[in-house]
């Protein structure tokens, strides 16, 4: 008789493997159309990433596409992006400095001396559909130099955006008669920090951004969009943001400080 534990195993990598299909797309010709909303979540979460140095090296774990990639390769010096999608990769923005490969982190084969040495990880929506985001935190800690930093987005599961897009997700998957969606481990950001310390990091940072509902802003006309925009502070005031995220470094050897 199968036991609860190999049931839950089982139906996890179901799940799984239907995000890897759900992601599994390639970029659209001449790229993809961008709400006003959707530019504005890049261009707050672009602000959060750390500039980098010419001799420094990055990687954009769960690039998909690229634009993130490409934007961290302004000030980095050598920049991989990873993703489980060889669409997506296949299809990511280009640069002479960029490099990409598909990898699943999920996967037991997956080979992690290919990120070392790194300064930076850029790791934006990919820990909540891990099945193990503390043995990734303890992988990326040990392809890092000693300077190494992370900046992690995760999104905000009490947030309006969040249970919107969830309901969206399972109402089209009923409509198609499908099973599924996209994998969620439940991860919080006190999970996270604490996943991330247990590694061997020290947050520097950490925080909640984008107060509206991008999901459903999404829907709307765009000069609506705009208009709603304005009110993201107090939204995310008031009912808190749609993504938290932490930025970490490396832990000095011995628990020494500078």
């Amino acid at each position: 008789m199968m036991t609860t534990s190999t049931r839950g195993d089982s139906r996890m990598q179901q799940e799984l493997a239907r995000t890897r299909q759900f992601f599994d797309k390639t970029r659209p010709a001449g790229g993809p159309n961008s709400s006003a909303v959707q530019e504005y979540v890049f261009a707050v979460i672009a602000g959060l990433i750390p500039a980098g140095q010419a001799d420094s090296r990055a990687v954009d774990v769960g690039c998909h596409w690229g634009r993130y990639t490409k934007w961290i390769a302004r000030t980095y010096g050598t920049v991989t992006g990873i993703d489980i999608s060889e669409k997506a990769i296949a299809s990511a923005e280009k640069a002479e400095n960029i490099s990409y490969f598909t990898m699943d982190l999920n996967s037991p084969q997956a080979d992690w001396s290919r990120l070392a040495p790194t300064d930076f990880f850029f790791v934006n929506a990919v820990f909540e559909m891990l099945a193990d985001p503390a043995q990734v935190c303890r992988r990326l800690a040990g392809c890092g130099t000693q300077e190494l930093r992370i900046l992690a987005v995760i999104p905000n599961r009490r947030s309006l955006n969040y249970v919107t897009f969830r309901l969206a997700l399972w109402i089209v998957t009923r409509l198609r008669r499908k099973s599924g969606g996209i994998y969620n481990n439940g991860i919080t950001l006190p999970r996270l920090v604490a996943a991330l310390e247990a590694a061997g990091f020290v947050v520097e940072k950490k925080g909640a951004v984008v107060g509206v509902p991008v999901y459903l802003l999404s829907l709307l006309p765009t000069p609506l969009q705009k208009a709603l925009l304005k009110l993201d502070a107090p939204l995310r005031c008031l009912i808190g943001g749609s993504y938290h995220w932490v930025l970490a470094q490396k832990a000095p050897p011995n628990g020494e400080r500078g």
